[in-house]
């Protein structure tokens, strides 16, 4: 992630609105898209404070760390 051009290595204490998008199936429910960051012991770990929206077609969540990011429909 770059912000002004410039890697981002570390958040400092803050959030960052991201936003990772998503294209719904035919039959597939909003509700039932979620998010997972893969931790350091290579597990998925769900982040409950993540909504998919419909209206953008994202998965939108404040992230609190670094990281690698899943979005899977369950």
């Amino acid at each position: 992630m770059t912000v002004d051009g410039k890697p981002v290595t570390k958040f400092d204490g803050n959030d960052f609105r991201v936003a990772i998008g998503y294209k719904l199936k035919d039959g597939e429910e909003p509700n039932r898209v979620a998010l997972y960051y893969l931790n350091d012991n290579g597990k998925l770990e769900i982040i409950n404070y993540a909504k998919y929206n419909p209206k953008t077609g994202n998965v939108e969540f404040n992230a609190k760390q670094l990281g690698k990011y899943a979005v899977k429909y369950s």
